[in-house]
Formats: C-alpha cells, structure tokens, sequence
C-alpha cells in the first residue's frame, strides 16, 4: 500500500511529500505471475538504485554464477523505467509502491508483480558475477 504523507517547508505551507523511492539496496522475495512461467527455474536477484539514477542488477536463473547488469534509472511520479549500459531499454516500465522496507514493482506489460525486500547485496555475489 502507498501512503500519501505531507511535509512542512520553512514556510509552514503543506506540500505533499515525495512518492516512493527506490534508492537503496533490493533483494527480489516474491514473484506473481500472471502471463509467463519460469519453467521451474528458481530466480534470485539483486538490485542496487544509486542516486543520481543509476543501478547495478544482479541475476541468477537457476543454477550457476549471478550475471552484473548496469544502466540508469528514472523514477518519475510512481512510475520506473530504465535503459541498460547498452542504451536498450528495460522490457517493460513499472509502477512502483513502497511499504517500509517492502518495494513492489507492477510491470506495465505483463502485470507481473515483483516484491522486493531492502538488504545489502552480499559481497560475495559482486564479486563472483559475470558482468554483461
């Protein structure tokens, strides 16, 4: 759920506080399918959203080593959308809710809903991934 919080500048004037922000490190937790299927392959990812808009993504789809993607990122109003290092763009833009330490991506295109919990990426997966 998405909550609407005001803020008071020095002026004492109400102004609506800034939507959600995906600055911070994510972990994917959950998954809800509604037009593909993974075919059984177990997913972990990764995604760190620097300020100043870019990001570091790490993948791993069944078994094996975490593949490093990098781009930069727009979070404009509610809605998230990103080009990777390669100028292609993300398959799909997101709507995007924050719930504490809970970020839920809604994709545009396939209605899959991806939950992500904020953690710190484990060296261990930098440091072993293959870059893209």
């Amino acid at each position: 759920m998405l909550c609407i919080l005001t803020a008071c500048n020095k002026g004492g004037e109400e102004k609506p506080a800034a939507g959600p922000s995906c600055v911070g490190e994510w972990q994917l937790t959950n998954v809800a399918v509604k037009s593909v299927t993974y075919a059984g392959q177990e997913v972990d990812v990764y995604v760190a959203f620097q300020e100043g808009g870019s990001f570091e993504l790490y993948q791993m789809v069944g078994q094996g080593r975490y593949r490093k993607y990098t781009g930069t990122w727009n979070l404009d109003g509610t809605v998230l959308s990103g080009k990777y290092s390669s100028k292609k763009d993300w398959g799909s833009s997101y709507e995007v809710s924050q719930d504490g330490d809970k970020l839920v991506l809604t994709s545009s295109v396939s209605g899959e809903v991806d939950t992500y919990k904020k953690t710190t990426i484990p060296e261990s997966v930098k440091s072993t991934a293959y870059k893209e």
